[in-house]
């Protein structure tokens, strides 16, 4: 069983990366400037995926490697809710937390926490920037006149899968280096399982959101 959780941790989520990118390859010519970002963020993600899970493979720690992905990664989705909005206050609210978010997170594991833990200051505080930009989202299109109905806007299937995965991950990103030294293997083997099952539904309503494009 726990090498089944293994390979689906390991192996199969991560090469699910794939599953979006080829929809976005194929509605490629369509896609506007919001999800070409987001296209660029799953190669980014698929490449430090493969990275990772090489890394474990010769039992080499990866966790450095989760500090610099959680930087660029806000960059990518905080860039997406930038191009995404025509609220000037969310623009504005993107723009600043891109220039600080990094600088924080430099700081964080150059005089806080080291390299070798999970990055539990950082990885919170993007997800909640996320989670933020998100309702922000769903708050301006609820006021807008909208002419098409949510189902048919790719956008918005991007932005449903940023908000369950990062407000269902919320906690764990809070307390993973607690969970990782006070847990049992089998509880921190479900917690990691259910991780991966987020990161799944994630990329599978990026494929969605890729499916709805249109010319």
């Amino acid at each position: 069983m726990q090498s089944l959780a293994y390979l689906y941790m390991g192996v199969i989520v991560p090469a699910s990366v794939v599953v979006p990118v080829v929809f976005a390859i194929v509605k490629f010519s369509d896609l506007n400037k919001p999800l070409t970002t987001i296209f660029f963020y799953l190669l980014f993600a698929g490449m430090v995926n493969a990275c990772a899970a090489w890394l474990a493979f010769r039992q080499i720690n990866n966790l450095p490697l989760l500090h610099v992905y959680t930087i660029v990664e806000f960059l990518f989705l905080a860039l997406f809710f930038y191009q995404v909005t025509g609220s000037p206050g969310m623009k504005k609210g993107m723009l600043v937390s891109m220039l600080l978010f990094p600088v924080y997170g430099f700081i964080n594991f150059t005089f806080v926490q080291s390299l070798q833990v999970f990055n539990s200051y950082t990885r919170p505080v993007e997800a909640i920037l996320l989670i933020t930009g998100s309702l922000a989202f769903f708050y301006l299109q609820s006021v807008k006149n909208q002419h098409r109905p949510w189902q048919a806007q790719p956008e918005t299937w991007i932005v449903i899968g940023i908000l369950v995965y990062f407000s269902s991950s919320l906690v764990q990103f809070s307390f993973s280096n607690v969970i990782s030294s006070q847990a049992g293997r089998n509880i921190k083997l479900l917690i990691w399982t259910i991780h991966a099952t987020l990161v799944l539904i994630m990329y599978v309503l990026f494929a969605v959101g890729f499916a709805k494009c249109r010319e």
